[in-house]
């Protein structure tokens, strides 16, 4: 099998990890900022009814856990995209960026700055929970909008497979 495969199986290994990871705030976003909407109301009255009237739990040191591990594997995905873009396509990674900007290089920089924002608020979060009103809310609106875009990487990437030498 072909080194250059490393980039998407890591890459997606990533992708679903934090899809998992988003799955794991969700008790948390209903509980704390749609608990007063009906159906979210009436989902916590279900849940509450079935537990023993305790509500939904965040699991917290699970979400940090899994949201770590999917960075981690985000950026290994990224580097080594780079890299293969670079040996394999030549030129500079930037200028094959910027000068040709296609969607899967695009995605892949702007995940990785806004990635830089959406690890430090989570170690911050994490650090000291329970002192900010508005960072989680950033915080949660950064990691939905890098698995939204890494899905999209992933679907664009498709179109790359068929340029690797087998």
């Amino acid at each position: 099998m072909n080194v250059l495969f490393s980039h998407p199986i890591i890459g997606a290994i990533a992708t679903l990890i934090g899809i998992f990871t988003f799955y794991l705030a969700i008790n948390r976003i209903t509980q704390k900022h749609f608990a007063k909407t009906a159906l979210v109301s009436k989902c916590i009255a279900k849940y509450k009814e079935k537990h023993n009237g305790k509500p939904p739990l965040f699991m917290w040191k699970r979400h940090v856990f899994w949201g770590s591990i999917a960075f981690v594997f985000w950026y290994i995905a990224i580097i080594l995209g780079f890299y293969f873009a670079y040996t394999e396509f030549g030129g500079s990674v930037f200028e094959n960026a910027f000068v040709t900007p296609t969607t899967h290089y695009m995605l892949a920089i702007f995940i990785t700055v806004l990635g830089i924002f959406a690890y430090g608020s989570g170690v911050l979060l994490n650090k000291n929970k329970g002192k900010y009103k508005i960072l989680p809310i950033a915080h949660g609106l950064a990691c939905t909008t890098i698995v939204v875009m890494a899905i999209i990487v992933c679907i664009n990437g498709l179109g790359f497979l068929d340029m690797i030498s087998y």
